[in-house]
C-alpha cells in the first residue's frame, strides 16, 4: 500500500499519527498541496476532488478520506487499538473524534484559511474568522473539561480522538491561532502529546 499526502495538512496528520501509534510504515508519496499539486491530473485521477489523504491499495485501487483509512488500518492491525475493543467503546471514541473533527478542527482550518491560508489564492476572509472564533468556544471548554487530567483524550490510552485534536491543534499553531492558550488541560495535553509525536513530519 501506498498513502498520497501532504504531512502538514491536518487530515494526513491523523493517519501519520495513527501509523506512528500502530508503529506501521506505508511507502509515501508527497503532494506539496502549496505548489498545488492537489490539481494536477495525475493526483486527480486518484482523487477527482483532490484532497489528501487517498490510500492506494495493492491491487491499485485508490480510496480517499482519512476516518475511512483508519479504520480500514484498525481492521488489518487492530493492536493496540486505536478506535475501541468493544462496541461501547468503539461508540464513545467515534463520537469524540467526530465532534473534535466538526467542532474543532473545521472551524480551525476555517479560521486559518480565512486570515493566513498557506494556499494559494485563498484572500483573507474577516467574517469567516470570526465565525470560526466564535464556533470554537464552546466545544473547546468542554473538551478541556473532559481531558482533565488524563494523559489521553479519552482517558489512558491514544485514540484516533487525540489524532484528530492533535491535527487541528498543530495546524492552528503552525499558524498562528493557539486556540488552547486559555484552557490548561488541553495546553497541557498538546504539549505531551507533541513531544510524543516529536520531530518534523517527514515532507
Amino acid at each position: 500500500m501506498k498513502l498520497h499526502t501532504f504531512p502538514l495538512a491536518p487530515n494526513p496528520t491523523k493517519v501519520e499519527v495513527f501509523l506512528k501509534e500502530k508503529g506501521l510504515d506505508l511507502a509515501r508519496e508527497i503532494v506539496v498541496l502549496p505548489k498545488g499539486e492537489q490539481h494536477d491530473p495525475a493526483f486527480l485521477a486518484r482523487n477527482p476532488l483532490g484532497r489528501v489523504p487517498v490510500l492506494e491499495l495493492d491491487d491499485g485501487e485508490f480510496v480517499a478520506e482519512s476516518l475511512p483509512i483508519l479504520e480500514y488500518l484498525e481492521e488489518l492491525h487492530p493492536e493496540p487499538s486505536m478506535i475501541g475493543r468493544t462496541p461501547l467503546e468503539r461508540l464513545r471514541i467515534r463520537s469524540l473524534e467526530r465532534m473534535i473533527d466538526t467542532s474543532i478542527l473545521l472551524p480551525v482550518g476555517r479560521l486559518v484559511h480565512s486570515t493566513r491560508s498557506p494556499l494559494p489564492g485563498v484572500e483573507p476572509n474577516e467574517g469567516m474568522a470570526a465565525w470560526a472564533r466564535t464556533a470554537l468556544v464552546k466545544p473547546l471548554a468542554l473538551l478541556d473539561e473532559r481531558v482533565g487530567d488524563a494523559p489521553f483524550v479519552f482517558g489512558d490510552r491514544p485514540t484516533i480522538a487525540d489524532g484528530t485534536l492533535f491535527a487541528a491543534m498543530r495546524f492552528g499553531r503552525m499558524f498562528g491561532v493557539e486556540v488552547d492558550a486559555s484552557h490548561r488541560n488541553l495546553h497541557r495535553w498538546y504539549a505531551s502529546f507533541e513531544e510524543r509525536h516529536g520531530g518534523a513530519p517527514r515532507v
